[in-house]
């Protein structure tokens, strides 16, 4: 990854709990990315965690973009074209994400986030994708401050039974921050990025409620073998 020249942050937070680390994106142009260079089989299991804090949100819908705040997307090079894309959407009240493959497509938007993603206060988002599971309404699942999210469905159904999707495939951009192709990019702080490739878990892997506040631990699974770990820099 390519963090770039991203200063230092003092975070605080009332609702969830993290460390003064974070990566600081202006809104403009920052982000990161990495292309991987060895090919993946694919994956039918992963787990994308992340504690974002933002700077400012101006809300939208997932469809059409742009988002309201983009956490991350990949996209295919070189014709830089949206395969993948998790976003807050709506007013700070819903997560999305959606997939553009061509041959199989979905959008799945969770909603009622109470309280809303708000401006200056900490959460901690997951998504788990799991399409090993027969309930086709657990493969994908959000999580925010620990709560599962319930979600609606757009309309492009979901991901199918054992479906391997290529999130860590060679010659993609993954970009954490932004939707580059439609300079479109989050104004406001990341920290504590973890990828999981192959492993499916819930918010608890990577956090904890410690008296009613949402409290980061470290989690010590399996990372995979196209997975990381993204602390944030001082």
């Amino acid at each position: 990854f390519l963090p770039g020249m991203f200063p230092a942050s003092i975070m605080t937070s009332a609702a969830a709990v993290v460390t003064p680390k974070a990566y600081i994106f202006n809104g403009t142009d920052e982000y990161l990315k990495r292309t991987l260079s060895t090919s993946s089989p694919g994956t039918t299991k992963f787990t994308y965690s992340l504690w974002v804090n933002l700077d400012a949100f101006t809300g939208s819908s997932i469809d059409p973009t742009p988002q309201g705040a983009p956490f991350f997307q990949v996209v295919n090079t070189p014709t830089v074209t949206s395969f993948l894309a998790f976003d807050l959407t709506g007013s700070g009240d819903q997560i999305g994400v959606a997939q553009d493959s061509g041959s199989a497509d979905w959008q799945e938007v969770a909603g009622s986030l109470v309280p809303d993603i708000a401006v200056s206060t900490w959460s901690h988002i997951v998504l788990r994708y799991d399409s090993t599971d027969a309930t086709a309404e657990n493969r994908i699942q959000f999580y925010r401050n620990g709560t599962l999210v319930t979600d609606a469905d757009l309309g492009a159904g979901k991901p199918s039974l054992n479906e391997v999707h290529a999130l860590f495939t060679n010659g993609r951009e993954h970009q954490i921050g932004a939707e580059a192709d439609i300079t479109f990019f989050l104004d406001g702080k990341l920290a504590f990025i973890e990828v999981l490739d192959g492993v499916a878990v819930d918010a608890n892997s990577f956090a904890f409620d410690n008296g009613g506040v949402w409290t980061r631990k470290p989690y010590t699974g399996s990372y995979g073998t196209y997975g990381f770990r993204l602390d944030g820099i001082n």
